[in-house]
């Protein structure tokens, strides 16, 4: 994933559903900030809904990550793309 100034954040996907991706990570994001999820053949912007710190995790926070736009809402169907990509079995 790349944030707006062109850095990689790195991040593990612990839910998704078809709209929004729960990741931990240990990049500092701010509540608004978007970021883009790349794959194959797409760039997904995601926008972080909110984040809270996973305590449990070594300085991790929790993020709660969501499709940008409503364009996106209706092409993109990120369980179906993680599955595809092989990241997860149905």
């Amino acid at each position: 994933m790349i944030d707006g100034s062109s850095k990689f954040v790195t991040g593990r996907a612990v839910d998704v559903s078809r709209d929004g991706i729960g990741i931990l990570s240990s990049d500092y994001l701010r509540e608004g900030d978007t970021i883009t999820l790349t794959t194959r053949d797409k760039n997904i912007p995601l926008k972080v809904l909110y984040k809270k710190r996973d305590y449990a995790k070594n300085s991790r926070y929790r993020y709660g990550l969501v499709l940008a736009d409503d364009a996106n809402k209706k092409e993109c169907n990120l369980i179906q793309i993680f599955s595809q990509s092989g990241c997860m079995s149905e």
